[in-house]
């Protein structure tokens, strides 16, 4: 399912601001804290595996069994909007 077409990628903050939003395509995730900052770490480890060949990247998220694929570019911003977020907000640095 090339879900990348569809819609932009999201990353907004609840109102109370104390969970984040993240949209991609028609997937619709919140997380609080801990899960951002474990989404973050998932999302960093596959970022390691990229090389010159890769034009995909494949997502497994745990619900359903839910397995997206992202075009490279789109997960580029995926990984650049979540550590705008780590370097924006305090309660995210280690």
């Amino acid at each position: 399912m090339q879900i990348y077409n569809l819609n932009p990628i999201s990353i907004f903050s609840t109102k109370n601001g104390k969970k984040i939003k993240i949209e991609l395509g028609n997937i619709k995730m919140e997380m609080g804290f801990c899960r951002f900052a474990q989404f973050r770490n998932y999302i960093n480890s596959l970022s390691q595996k990229i090389n010159q060949n890769t034009e995909f990247v494949e997502l497994r998220l745990v619900r359903k069994n839910l397995i997206i694929e992202l075009s490279l570019n789109d997960f580029v911003k995926l990984c650049h909007s979540m550590e705008v977020i780590i370097s924006e907000n305090s309660i995210y640095k280690n």
